[in-house]
């Protein structure tokens, strides 16, 4: 299985990248932000739901598609997994650790 969300950078995280970004990579780094926002609708961040890890836009849409066809090309996503919870078992008494 394989799968992918697209970059994204909260207020959490903005400041941190960018100022990572401006000192090891200043030749790149208005190109890699000018990339995360021509998937966002110009912003860095998108929170809502459906588009957040996803994007939007050609770049989001190229993005998949190129996806896809790795996917393929190496036969990942072929089979639906299905998943069991026969053997998860709940703790008897979870609350006791505190």
């Amino acid at each position: 299985m394989a799968g992918y969300t697209m970059v994204r950078l909260p207020m959490s995280v903005k400041n941190i990248f960018t100022e990572w970004l401006q000192k090891n990579r200043p030749e790149a780094a208005e190109k890699v932000l000018n990339y995360i926002m021509s998937t966002r609708d110009g912003k860095l961040n998108d929170a809502n739901f459906g588009s957040r890890m996803r994007g939007q836009g050609l770049r989001a849409d190229s993005i998949e598609k190129m996806f896809d066809v790795f996917c393929r090309k190496f036969g990942l996503n072929e089979k639906d997994i299905q998943l069991s919870i026969e053997c998860f078992k709940r703790p008897e008494n979870q609350l006791s650790f505190f």
